[in-house]
């Protein structure tokens, strides 16, 4: 792989194939409400529709992490 960025580099990169990855972000949200099948949450981003998303929930100290599909989302300002 040869970039601009090279010479600048104190490691070599190396072309890849078969290989895939995930990038996440961290986005803070509030839990609004929940239930056994789903959950309210308001952020201050917009969320993608039909998207999975995993939201690690903290409740006094207990760490849970919750996985669940964008139904319908709706952005304020």
């Amino acid at each position: 792989m040869t970039d601009g960025y090279e010479e600048r580099r104190e490691n070599r990169r190396y072309d890849v194939d078969g290989i895939d990855g995930c990038l996440t972000f961290v986005l803070n949200v509030k839990i609004l409400n929940m239930s056994l099948d789903g959950m309210a949450v308001e952020a201050n981003h917009m969320i993608s529709v039909n998207k999975e998303y995993t939201i690690k929930a903290n409740h006094k100290g207990e760490i849970l992490n919750l996985k669940g599909q964008v139904v319908w989302s709706k952005l304020y300002k």
